[in-house]
């Protein structure tokens, strides 16, 4: 069996049981949302290029000696 596991690969794979749970089928996950991390990714871009304008926005401190 760990010769079978070790040799194939992802594109082999169709389904997925741990634990007697099944993660995968049909090359679709079950378990996981795919699409949350990217949504959750572009959020945190929006936010990251909201921060960034506004910095870039503020005033130059120059300092005087």
């Amino acid at each position: 069996m760990p010769n079978l596991v070790y040799s194939a690969r992802g594109s082999e794979v169709e389904t997925v049981i741990i634990d007697g749970q099944i993660i995968m089928e049909d090359r679709k996950l079950l378990t996981v949302d795919e699409k949350q991390p990217f949504e959750q990714c572009r959020r945190q871009q929006r936010a990251s290029a909201l921060a960034l304008v506004t910095i870039l926005r503020q005033p130059a401190v120059t300092s005087t000696k």
